[in-house]
């Protein structure tokens, strides 16, 4: 059984309220019980809201960023190459990833 979803009204225009009561719960502005995001804005919550701490739950998809390169530039492909397996390596990648996305680098990489 579905439970209606109340709009508290705002003074700005739809789809803006003030606050939405839903299944016994009372949401103000700019709060929600989840989201799924990825770990870039889950870093920038952290860091903009401290005690919100936000907790992984479940990984929806392993979603990796790419360095994008010319197909034509074989020695920078390689450098860059040689640059990250260097960071991995001395630890420094992982220090990366801990400072600017608050997490650690996935145990696959």
């Amino acid at each position: 059984m579905s439970q209606a979803i109340e709009r508290l009204p705002s003074p700005l225009p739809f789809p803006f309220s003030r606050a939405v009561k839903a299944g016994g719960f009372l949401f103000l502005s700019g709060q929600v019980p989840l989201i799924a995001t990825g770990n870039v804005v889950t870093a920038a919550i952290l860091a903009r809201n401290p005690p919100k701490k936000p907790e992984t739950k479940f990984l929806i998809k392993n979603s990796p960023c790419y360095i994008g390169l010319n197909k034509d530039e074989p020695k920078l492909r390689a450098k860059v190459n040689e640059i990250l397996a260097n960071a991995k390596r001395d630890g420094s990648l992982a220090a990366i990833s801990k400072k600017w996305l608050g997490a650690d680098l996935p145990k696959d990489l």
